[in-house]
């Protein structure tokens, strides 16, 4: 199993506010780092987004909710929804 890659998104981190302050070199890197951890991997991990650590932690509760309520909506499925679905 291959290792979620961690791509270092200061280059387009929200403490840049001026786009003349953008490196297009490293713009292009990061989107080509992105492309190749999403299409390889599926998953891929940012560092440096800018993104307060209160909004950070709340967006993990909100995954983590979801896969909770994922999970207790498959155990009220019916037999015949997951036939379909399958």
């Amino acid at each position: 199993m291959a290792a979620i890659p961690v791509v270092d998104f200061s280059s387009l981190s929200l403490s840049i506010t001026d786009d003349a302050k953008l490196n297009e070199c490293d713009v292009k890197r990061t989107a080509e780092q992105l492309m190749n951890a999403f299409t390889t991997v599926g998953f891929v991990y940012l560092s440096n987004t800018g993104f307060p650590q209160h909004v950070v932690l709340t967006q993990s509760v909100i995954v983590y909710v979801f896969m909770i309520a994922g999970v207790a909506r498959s155990s009220c499925r019916r037999e015949t929804a997951r036939l379909l679905i399958l």
